[in-house]
C-alpha cells in the first residue's frame, strides 16, 4: 500500500531522539512512513492497527515497534470516538543511527537482530505490569545520557520479551513510491468510510481512473491484500467490538456491518478470527481493559 512520507524532527538540542505523548479525540486513517524507528504503546484506545499487509486491532496495553520506513496507521473505532475519552498514546521515535557506535559489539547482537526483525514490525504481548513497560514509561522523567541509556535498556528488554511476534507476511515489501500517494490515500480512505456499504470495483477503480482489472492488480501490489480482504477485516473488527460490548443479534451485527449474506459472514469471521461469532461473544465476556 502506498503511503506518505513524513519528515520528523530529529530530536532537540537536549535529545538525541523524539518521546512524546498523543492526547486526542481520535484517530483517522493516515498511512505514513519515515526513517525513524518508532516504538508505539497505546494507554487508552480501541480501533485498527494497520502496519504493512497486516490489520489487527488494538486496544489498552497495545505495544508495538515499527521499523524505518515501513507504513503504518493506527484508526480509532465509531464506539470509541462516539464516548467520551480520548485515545492516549505514548511514542519514541529514533533513527538507525543512532546506535551504529554499538555495530561491532558483540553484547549489542540481540538488538541489532531486534530492529532487523522490527521492519515487519513486531507486536508485544502481555507487557502490563513489566520491567519493559515501566522502562518505556520511565524514558520521558530521565535527561542527558540516562535518557539514552534508559532506550538503550529499552531496546534489550524487548529482546528477552517472551510473548512478542512479527506482524507482517514474508514477502512483503513496501512500495514508497511517491506518484502513488495521492490514489491510494484517496481509496482507502473511501472503503474506510463507507465499509459498512456494498462497495464494488467499479466504484472504488472510478476514483482513481483506473480500469477494474488493472485496479485490483494495483491495489494487491500496494496493500499485499485483495479489496474483498481488507474491506472484510475492517468489517470484522467492526463486528468483534460490537460482540463485547452489547447484545445486538449476530445477524444484524452482519448486515450492519456491510456483509449481505449471514452464511458468507459467518464464514469470514470464523476464518479471520479462528471462532464463530457466538464462540467469540461468549469468550470475550469478561474481556477487561489492561490497567
Amino acid at each position: 500500500m502506498k503511503a506518505e512520507y513524513q519528515k520528523l524532527s530529529q530530536g532537540t538540542l537536549e535529545s538525541s531522539f523524539n518521546e512524546f505523548w498523543v492526547k486526542t479525540d481520535y484517530f483517522g486513517f493516515h498511512w505514513h512512513y519515515h526513517p525513524e524507528v518508532e516504538i508505539c504503546f497505546v494507554k487508552q484506545g480501541r480501533g485498527k492497527r494497520i502496519i504493512g499487509d497486516s490489520i489487527a486491532d488494538f486496544s489498552d496495553g497495545d505495544l508495538v515497534l515499527v521499523g524505518s520506513n515501513v507504513p503504518h496507521s493506527w484508526i480509532t473505532d465509531e464506539s470509541f470516538n462516539e464516548s467520551d475519552k480520548q485515545i492516549e498514546v505514548y511514542v519514541v521515535q529514533f533513527a538507525m543511527e543512532l546506535f551504529e557506535p554499538f555495530g561491532l559489539i558483540a553484547e549489542f547482537d540481540l538488538v541489532k537482530k531486534l530492529l532487523t526483525f522490527s521492519t515487519a514490525g513486531i507486536e508485544f504481548k502481555d507487557v502490563a505490569k513489566t520491567k519493559l513497560l515501566e522502562t518505556l514509561l520511565s524514558i520521558g522523567h530521565e535527561k542527558g545520557l540516562g535518557k539514552y541509556l534508559k532506550l538503550l535498556q529499552l531496546l534489550n528488554l524487548m529482546t528477552f520479551h517472551h510473548q512478542k511476534k512479527l506482524l507482517c507476511s514474508t514477502n512483503y515489501k513496501p512500495d514508497l513510491k511517491k506518484y502513488h500517494e495521492e490514489r491510494i490515500m484517496k481509496v482507502c480512505n473511501y472503503i474506510h468510510e463507507n465499509y459498512k456499504n456494498q462497495i464494488t470495483t467499479e466504484e472504488l477503480s472510478n476514483l482513481i481512473s483506473m480500469n477494474p482489472s488493472a485496479f485490483c492488480r494495483f491495489f494487491k501490489r500496494l496493500l499485499g491484500k485483495t479489496v474483498v480482504e481488507y474491506t472484510n477485516e475492517l468489517r470484522i473488527g467492526h463486528v468483534r467490538n460490537q460482540l463485547r460490548e452489547n447484545n445486538i443479534p449476530i445477524y444484524k451485527l452482519a448486515f450492519d456491518s456491510g456483509f449481505s449474506s449471514v452464511a458468507y459472514f459467518n464464514r469470514v469471521f470464523k476464518h479471520i478470527t479462528g471462532r464463530t461469532p457466538k464462540q467469540y461473544r461468549d469468550t470475550t465476556r469478561g474481556y477487561r481493559k489492561v490497567s
